[in-house]
């Protein structure tokens, strides 16, 4: 078997130019929607944490009403 330098440097393209941008992309887009996902979850505990002393401040109000007999 008799190889030439010519073959054995050439190597078949498989990926177009058009697919190795959408890769980037895909990835650019993924990294964005981490972000926005662990803003919303950060929103969402601290909602949670906020309206949870909101209950205990009404029901320490009320509990204060009640020991104070008005």
């Amino acid at each position: 078997m008799n190889m030439t330098d010519s073959t054995l440097t050439t190597v078949p393209v498989t990926q177009t130019q058009a697919w190795i941008a959408f890769t980037y992309i895909a990835f650019v887009a993924s990294l964005l929607m981490v972000v926005q996902s662990c803003i919303t979850l950060a929103k969402t505990q601290r909602d949670a944490a906020e309206n949870a002393r909101l209950v205990n401040r009404v029901e320490t109000a009320r509990t204060e009403k009640m020991l104070l007999g008005a």
